[in-house]
């Protein structure tokens, strides 16, 4: 890098008040909470008790103990943040001078705003029993959380604390090489430069919630045999104020009334008004001074699940078995903070940042009907046992002691989208969904063992628009897995025994379509799709991944 040979760097470098005696820009983040709380045991009667309380989580907004902290100013229309060091208001680098020359820099206090006084999170629950052979359960709670250190810490990597730098040889060509001149530090204060907002990302929200969730169930359970019972259960949640990522300096979408006027194209194809407003990204910033990306921390976010699951269970001397059916749906308009699996990028992951309701849809985890059996069987043979009960010690060493599990696992695959492209990038969405051919199967038609879509049913949306598809609207292949294990315990002495096992995962060797990451099947809405779902790759449709076939596993353990 010093001699120049690079392609490019792009990363801190220290600002005028960076520390001088430690690399990088160290931020010590503040973060406080208390939650008090009383709940009480009510024996109603023989039949009926019940367990309520109530719980004050409350949590103080997070600082920065130096005051080195920044966040957007939401009063200023061309895109502005707040500061919490008053010191930059008398040492010349606030306010700044923004693209259309006003403002950008604004002194707002420590923090946005402070915690909320009122997160009152109550609990209740009962249980009713109906008879000896009968319960009833049920519950409901609010429970609050916080966020993650990371979605923070880069609220005062900026100027003057620090400064994001893109470098390629061509910036740096007319610099003596072999010296740190080529990542020069900048030293001197000067009024804050505009073009630090190009790119901001993980930074303190202006507007800072704590997320909750209500949870609530209701469940009866039976005795149906000796040792044998059977469970119906609901469960649902509904989670609000969860932490999104979103991109508030995506270009606003072109207006219907000019998509035309931008998808006029000339005898070759070429858009002939490409440059001009609105269709360039520039006319269409909603904040002139954010000319790039400012992926913002907004607590809109909003999830709910409902489930309904059947549980049967026995345990007896010689056999252990569980059996769980499960149909559950889990909707939410971003799996992860960061948009795991998403299409519009894994660091923000909206579509639209202007509109995230386009991204209601499944959960990228999401999984509509799962069955799951486990079991523990000590076979009836040996001594003492059902059959050859009488053997003697040589026989019983051999047939003897022999023991068989395994666990069974049946279950529809994960959902993922279908992606477009977007033609030079004009709705500024990292990614774009593809449109649907009205009419058309989807899974018709397909000719090849790994066909699995009919590409003829998608297309890439025209330029400037949206695909019409939903996010995650179709679903990966399930699951047939049989994980099976034999073993056999042989006594040598009173004190020695030796235990013998062979475990096999995949047992029939089924083919499992789906994303493999260290032996599990994992959701794969993003890089992990058993299905290709790209429009237009040369694949598009096909199975492309697959996980682990058939493995055996031998192994001993000597116990004394």
């Amino acid at each position: 890098m010093l001699v120049g040979y690079y392609n490019g760097v792009g990363g801190f470098v220290r600002g005028p008040l960076s520390p001088t005696t430690q690399a990088g820009n160290p931020q010590d983040h503040v973060f406080s909470s208390v939650g008090p709380y009383a709940e009480d045991d009510w024996k109603v009667s023989q039949k009926l008790s019940i367990n309520y309380g109530l719980r004050w989580d409350f949590r103080a907004a997070a600082y920065e103990a130096s005051n080195h902290f920044f966040w957007r100013d939401t009063t200023n229309p061309n895109g502005g943040l707040c500061y919490a060091d008053p010191k930059l208001t008398t040492d010349g680098v606030a306010p700044g001078v923004g693209i259309n020359g006003g403002p950008i820099l604004r002194y707002c206090g420590s923090v946005p705003h402070g915690g909320s006084k009122t997160p009152f999170a109550p609990r209740f629950g009962f249980n009713y029993r109906i008879d000896d052979k009968t319960v009833v359960r049920g519950g409901y709670g609010i429970f609050f959380d916080s966020f993650e250190g990371r979605e923070i810490d880069d609220s005062a990597d900026i100027y003057p604390y620090s400064v994001r730098n893109n470098l390629t040889p061509t910036t740096v060509g007319s610099t003596a090489k072999l010296s740190n001149q080529q990542f020069k530090p900048y030293t001197t204060l000067q009024p804050f430069p505009e073009s630090s907002l190009s790119f901001i990302a993980v930074i303190e929200s202006e507007n800072p919630q704590n997320p909750y969730v209500q949870s609530y169930t209701l469940s009866v359970e039976r005795e149906l045999a000796q040792n044998t019972t059977l469970e119906v259960n609901y469960i649902g949640t509904k989670s609000t104020h969860l932490l999104d990522r979103r991109n508030i300096a995506q270009p606003n979408p072109i207006p219907t009334a000019s998509l035309s006027y931008c998808q006029m194209q000339d005898a070759s194809g070429a858009y002939v008004n490409k440059n001009n407003a609105p269709c360039t990204v520039v006319s269409r910033l909603p904040y002139a001074n954010f000319n790039g990306t400012y992926i913002d921390s907004d607590f809109s976010g909003y999830a709910n699940y409902n489930a309904v699951n059947i549980k049967f269970e026995h345990r007896a001397h010689d056999l252990a078995a569980t059996a769980i059916f499960t149909w559950a749906k889990s909707m939410d308009d971003k799996s992860a903070a960061a948009g795991v699996g998403g299409t519009g990028g894994g660091y923000q992951g909206f579509i639209n940042n202007h509109d995230p309701s386009l991204d209601y849809g499944p959960s990228d985890f999401d999984v509509d009907h799962r069955f799951v059996a486990s079991y523990v069987w000590a076979l009836p043979f040996g001594h003492g046992k059902k059959y050859a009960g009488t053997v003697n010690r040589a026989a019983d060493l051999a047939v003897g002691g022999w023991q068989l599990s395994g666990i069974t696992t049946f279950q529809t695959g994960f959902p993922f989208s279908i992606i477009g492209s977007d033609p030079l990038g004009l709705s500024g969405a990292t990614n774009n969904r593809a449109d649907y051919v009205p009419g058309c199967k989807i899974h018709g038609g397909p000719a090849g063992a790994f066909d699995r879509l009919n590409p003829a049913c998608f297309t890439n949306p025209a330029l400037g628009e949206f695909g019409d598809t939903g996010r995650n609207f179709l679903r990966q292949p399930g699951i047939n897995n049989w994980d099976m294990a034999v073993g056999k315990d042989f006594t040598i002495a009173e004190r020695l025994k030796f235990e013998f096992k062979m475990d096999t995962f995949n047992s029939f060797n089924h083919h499992q379509y789906a994303g493999d990451v260290g032996g599990l099947i994992v959701a794969g809405s993003g890089g992990n799709n058993a299905i290709s779902n790209s429009v237009g790759s040369a694949t598009f449709g096909q199975i492309v991944a697959s996980s682990s076939p058939r493995i055996l596993q031998f192994s001993g353990k000597l116990r004394f």
